[in-house]
């Protein structure tokens, strides 16, 4: 099945769940359980149903656990009860800049990793530095190409952090104690 006919049957399947289109908060909780690897669980800060739908069946279908927020309130109320192995975040939000969103999450002492995406380039190469961005995906606006990339990203991800957390003692080591560079990336 291609990842378009899973993102449209995702789409439809999520339509379903609301009320009237309107989206009603919710955990949602897929993936193959058998895995080995410990669950991940990601933000995805998106306003629009059909690109969070195919960015939910993208994920899930790699073993993570996804959380949506649509603003910075829902972002901070989600940080409050759980912190997310990845945030992804959408550049060109209505109700805020991506680039002010990953600040205030910096801010807020997350330090996980935060992806960035968006229909054109960045214009500011310094914001990436100074905002605390990790990863910044261009997808020229096209859904299939976010998607995918998004898909590819994520599965590379998932194995170096399997593979370190292989080569890591973790009875040893607190997280807390450990810099950011050494802890899984994802």
């Amino acid at each position: 099945m291609s990842t378009n006919t899973k993102t449209l049957q995702a789409f439809q399947a999520y339509i379903h769940s609301t009320a009237h289109g309107v989206a009603k908060p919710h955990l949602a909780v897929a993936g193959d359980r058998r895995s080995s690897r410990p669950r991940r669980t990601a933000l995805v800060v998106e306003f629009r149903d059909e690109v969070y739908a195919g960015l939910k069946v993208v994920m899930e279908e790699a073993g993570i656990i996804v959380k949506r927020a649509i603003d910075g309130l829902a972002i901070a109320s989600t940080l409050n009860c759980t912190v997310p192995d990845l945030i992804l975040i959408n550049e060109d939000s209505p109700y805020g800049s991506g680039w002010l969103i990953t600040y205030k999450v910096r801010l807020a002492r997350y330090n996980g990793p935060v992806w960035l995406y968006g229909p054109r380039p960045p214009r500011y190469q310094i914001s990436r530095n100074f905002c605390g961005v990790d990863v910044i995906i261009e997808y020229g606006g096209v859904l299939s190409r976010l998607l995918s990339d998004v898909e590819k990203r994520t599965r590379q991800q998932l194995d170096e952090a399997e593979d370190l957390s292989a080569t890591m003692d973790t009875d040893c080591v607190e997280s807390r104690n450990v810099p950011r560079s050494a802890k899984p990336s994802f």
